[in-house]
């Protein structure tokens, strides 16, 4: 079980910013911009999307935030799940 506590705390710590794209119901281009994990915050949600519209910009769709405590080895260290949603302007 330990190990298996390791291997998820390792994952979820080392979590990058990543992102996905997905169309939405009316037909417009959402994506997904990962920042959770200790390393990022909104800043690097907002940077990221930025990347990824260009000059555009883009609407916010949703913002998702979660803190939460996951514990490894007998000790709680929060790592915080957050997701931007969001459409490039056209």
């Amino acid at each position: 079980m330990k190990n298996i506590s390791l291997l998820l705390f390792i994952i979820t710590a080392s979590a990058c910013t990543s992102s996905k794209t997905a169309l939405a119901p009316d037909t417009a281009t959402e994506h997904t911009v990962n920042c959770s994990g200790t390393d990022s915050d909104w800043d690097t949600c907002h940077e990221q999307a930025t990347e990824i519209c260009g000059e555009k910009g883009y609407d916010e769709v949703q913002k998702y935030e979660d803190i939460g405590a996951f514990a490894a080895y007998d000790s709680a260290r929060v790592l915080p799940d957050r997701r931007l949603i969001f459409q490039c302007k056209e």
